[in-house]
């Protein structure tokens, strides 16, 4: 899980850099908050350690004209999790996406056969935790559709035959 504060460039005139380094990173202070800056972009940031979906986390206190965005990316859910695509709330876009990974013969000690795992990933931006909160739950519920839909309405059939089809060239390109 990644989460992290984006600040605006408005927030630099309140900030005091430390001689602390995180990360490799110069560490600032944005009223007692640690921030860091992007080593690509310079843009400053605060890291979220704890879940901003738990609402019995505690969160670091920054005020809302320091805020730019709020990111989350989880990669756990298993396969089915929601539909693949774009979902938008309230100016919050959420984007689902499904990974295979294919694993060698003999991993994990599981058989001489190779074997392929599916999870998805979330990956959410929003203007507040609240409405990262709220897209989030709207998501995971199935209560929100996607605006853009990337074909995940195959059917079990039609994925176990990708599925057949994928481990079958791999297996023929390992010998």
């Amino acid at each position: 899980m990644s989460t992290r504060i984006l600040l605006k460039k408005s927030a630099d005139e309140s900030m005091t850099k430390t001689e602390k380094r995180k990360w490799d990173k110069d560490v600032y202070l944005l009223e007692g908050v640690e921030a860091v800056a992007d080593e690509t972009t310079g843009e400053k940031y605060i890291v979220i350690h704890a879940d901003p979906l738990d609402p019995a986390a505690s969160m670091p206190r920054v005020a809302r004209k320091y805020i730019k965005r709020v990111t989350y990316t989880e990669e756990k859910y298993f396969e089915g999790f929601r539909t693949d695509g774009v979902y938008k709330l309230r100016g919050a876009t959420a984007r689902v996406d499904t990974i295979e990974v294919v694993h060698a013969p003999g991993w994990q000690n599981v058989n001489d056969t190779t074997t392929i795992s599916r999870h998805q990933t979330i990956s959410i931006s929003a203007g507040s935790i609240r409405t990262l909160r709220e897209i989030y739950t709207k998501v995971r519920q199935g209560t929100l559709k996607p605006v853009e839909d990337w074909g995940a309405h195959l059917s079990e059939v039609e994925h176990r035959e990708r599925r057949a089809a994928f481990v079958a060239e791999v297996e023929a390109a390992a010998t």
